[in-house]
């Protein structure tokens, strides 16, 4: 009884108000689930469907590790057993079925995920494995389909031609909303010459210039991949030189290649520190900058050689 009622309890905190108002809304990026509840007052039996939107810009760069992130399934297997699953593809839609059980009931959780479009839909409802399923379960996912949903694009595919569209676009609501998002889409290796083209490319005189820029060069500090690494820190390192006195774009390339976290990232840091050291206006700056380079001790020692010089340096000056 006391696991009937903690599984009952998953299914209507997930579609309380208090749930979806907890959830945070990432600046509005990130549109918050819809939910309801169907049930049939006849039986008490319910069943709850959630939808979320995803952003225009957003897309998963794995398939396997979307599907294991919006099925909970690393957290759920340390308190349930996932049995039954199995790909569901209907059409436009497609995604997985599964159960949730538990070894001390015969409860069971019902679990359906799929995707239409750029809408992922959740179902669950709960039944027992010791009953056959009932006619109100039976009609409602037989029945059930999305209403008025556009499948114009396929959800895994690149969203950087839309992006940088509307990043450059002559309408400013559009231009706006695509700068405001830059810190929430994933540019990945092939973002890296787009980037770098529009951070050489934004007129000075344009609208939160500083701003703007500072956000695409910060982009650049989580693109690792291997095959892109020497296009990142030599496009930084262009970047610095252009950016003159400016610091605050200096520094923002300093703060990328200190999250770059690479062996060439880190040798192109030292050398900056060493000619130009930063001098930010909020000292919490300096945390964020340090925090990265404590992050790796390995990483970290390839500037020790250059910074200790400059403090022997500093010293010698303050003496």
């Amino acid at each position: 009884p006391d696991v009937d009622a903690g599984m009952r309890r998953i299914v209507e905190r997930a579609s309380s108000e208090e749930f979806l108002n907890s959830l945070p809304d990432y600046n509005n990026y990130w549109p918050r689930p819809k939910a309801a509840l169907f049930q049939d007052d006849s039986t008490g039996e319910a069943v709850y469907v959630s939808v979320e939107t995803f952003p225009k810009y957003y897309y998963p760069k794995d398939t396997a590790t979307f599907w294991r992130d919006e099925t909970s399934e690393k957290r759920l297997r340390r308190d349930l057993v996932i049995s039954a699953r199995r790909a569901y593809h209907d059409g436009t839609r497609f995604g997985y079925r599964y159960t949730l059980t538990d070894t001390n009931t015969t409860r069971r959780l019902d679990m359906w995920a799929f995707l239409d479009g750029r809408y992922l839909f959740r179902v669950v409802s709960l039944t027992d494995s010791l009953q056959d399923s009932s006619a109100f379960l039976g009609r409602f996912y037989s029945t059930l389909k999305p209403y008025g949903l556009s499948s114009s694009s396929s959800f895994f595919t690149s969203k950087l031609d839309t992006f940088f569209h509307d990043f450059y676009s002559k309408d400013s609501l559009v231009a706006k909303k695509a700068r405001e998002a830059i810190p929430n889409v994933y540019f990945g290796p092939a973002g890296v010459p787009l980037l770098l083209h529009a951070i050489n490319s934004l007129p000075y005189n344009d609208m939160d210039y500083l701003e703007t820029k500072t956000k695409l060069i910060n982009e650049l500090g989580y693109i690792d991949d291997s095959i892109a690494i020497s296009g990142v820190v030599a496009g930084l390192k262009s970047v610095y030189e252009k950016a003159g006195d400016t610091s605050i774009l200096q520094n923002a390339v300093l703060k990328a290649l200190a999250h770059h976290r690479t062996t060439a990232a880190y040798t192109l840091l030292g050398e900056l520190m060493s000619q130009d050291p930063p001098v930010f206006d909020n000292s919490s700056d300096y945390d964020y900058l340090f925090h990265d380079i404590g992050d790796s001790l390995a990483l970290a020692r390839i500037l020790f050689p250059g910074l200790l010089q400059l403090a022997s340096v500093d010293d010698y000056k303050s003496n």
